[in-house]
């Protein structure tokens, strides 16, 4: 039985990490247009770095998001000289957001919220069994 609550707990994390990675997907999709944040940059895409969390034995005990990312890569100058976030020369810069690859990422974890929640759904039954054949 003791095992059923380590794959829940297991699950659980698994959940929160996907949950966390589904509202980045959500905010830089819907960032996808933006030109600049308030400290005058262009919008970066937001990535998590995930890692696993390791019981006292050193075995695997969950995920988590060990910290939030700003994607590196290169921001794409677009001539609009009529823009008001134009630079002098009538450059403005946009993030570097693909909605496609977001649309992936939303597809991976999605399936993996959906997996861990099958998971969760596997142990209550095996839970629920349990407890019936105890009643018995």
């Amino acid at each position: 039985m003791n095992s059923i609550f380590k794959r829940m707990d297991i699950a659980a994390s698994a959940l929160s990490a996907h949950q966390l990675w589904m509202d980045l997907i959500a905010g830089n999709i819907a960032n996808a247009n933006t030109t600049l944040k308030p400290n005058e940059e262009p919008f970066r895409r937001q990535e998590p770095v995930f890692r696993e969390l390791l019981d006292k034995e050193g075995r695997i005990a969950g995920v988590y998001v060990d910290r939030i990312k700003e994607n590196e890569a290169e921001v794409k100058k677009v001539p609009m000289p009529g823009h008001p976030d134009a630079d002098a020369e009538g450059y403005v810069s946009m993030n570097n957001i693909n909605v496609m690859t977001e649309m992936v990422d939303l597809i991976s974890a999605s399936r993996g919220y959906e997996a861990n929640v099958t998971v969760m759904e596997a142990a209550k039954s095996s839970i629920q069994r349990s407890i019936s054949l105890l009643q018995v």
